[in-house]
């Protein structure tokens, strides 16, 4: 059987392969807070992982006034936090 990858489907596959859908999608954009983002979504995502780093020197002060907007950062005490929807964000594709 033919899988999605163009390889051939072995007996570890748990899921048949399938064409992602617009439905498909369209959910992810709906549980990704940054899929409005398009591409500078990335660069959001790198921002989130250096605030869970600890990284704050070199945080862009715009993409943090965006993700403290999204509800993903808190401030305590002048140092920013990832709330748990931005743990979930930072790891999202």
């Amino acid at each position: 059987m033919q899988c999605c990858n163009g390889g051939t489907e072995n007996k570890r596959d748990y899921l048949p392969c399938r064409d992602r859908t617009e439905a498909d999608t369209s959910m992810e954009n709906e549980s990704d807070p940054l899929a409005q983002f398009g591409l500078e979504a990335i660069e959001l995502r790198w921002t989130l992982k250096d605030i869970a780093a600890e990284r704050t020197l070199m945080i862009n002060k715009q993409h943090l006034a965006q993700l403290i907007e999204l509800g993903l950062v808190e401030m305590h005490e002048d140092v920013p936090h990832l709330t748990a929807a931005g743990q979930i964000a930072m790891w999202q594709e």
